[in-house]
């Protein structure tokens, strides 16, 4: 019975986005397992996006933007050691954690329950790196420059052995948006609105710390 409840309140607080006209706002979360050589190491996050319908459209007719609030998923895997699934895609994608992901939770059917997005892929999703955020950790923790990228299925090639991707997962909460981040992007130097590496000359072929900035680790927040 209280199942039956739950999935009930689930389905009413995704489809009700439909064919409405006025501002919705659900909440996800998105919990990342990285093996380690200590065993399996945990982090979530909660976010909150809104839907905020154009000027005389309704939600049915797609006239609609993406608003997001949260952050990056952390996991500490080791002494001195995080890694981060930011809220950009493995390829790129800035509007993944609002609206890819939304995507994906929609199409999961009415209960919402979690879905798998590694090591399973969702069920006609394709292409997996699509469905994947980008994961990052940096060699030193007092300097973003240092960024470097974990690719899903080598983990180890860049914290070594014993480190793989274990498992990346999404499901509707009614939890509180998390807001853990702040300290962490203080002490990596990350300012808001800016780059990783912000001093430098217009390039062709610029870094990974050139690429990134603060919205990549945090959106919608004050941390």
């Amino acid at each position: 019975m209280m199942r039956r409840l739950s999935i009930l309140i689930m389905a009413g607080l995704f489809f009700a986005v439909s064919g409405c006209d006025a501002d919705k706002r659900t909440r996800y979360k998105m919990t990342v397992t990285v093996e380690t050589p200590s065993g399996p190491k945990t982090g979530y996050a909660v976010r909150e996006v809104r839907f905020i319908p154009k000027s005389g459209t309704f939600f049915g007719e797609g006239g609609y933007t993406w608003k997001l609030r949260g952050e990056a998923v952390q996991i500490d895997v080791a002494p001195g050691k995080t890694v981060f699934a930011l809220l950009r895609s493995q390829q790129g994608d800035l509007d993944y954690a609002a609206s890819t992901i939304w995507d994906v939770l929609k199409r999961s059917g009415p209960s919402h329950d979690k879905v798998e997005l590694w090591p399973r892929v969702p069920e006609g999703s394709g292409d997996a790196p699509l469905y994947l955020p980008m994961f990052v950790t940096f060699h030193d923790n007092s300097n973003a420059k240092t960024v470097q990228q974990l690719m899903p299925n080598d983990f180890a090639a860049v914290l070594g052995s014993g480190y793989q991707l274990k498992s990346v997962s999404v499901e509707a909460v009614f939890d509180r948006v998390t807001i853990t981040i702040g300290d962490r992007l203080h002490r990596l130097g990350i300012q808001r609105g800016r780059e990783l590496d912000s001093h430098f000359e217009p390039t062709p072929t610029p870094t990974l710390a050139q690429q990134l900035r603060s919205y990549d680790f945090t959106r919608g927040l004050n941390p």
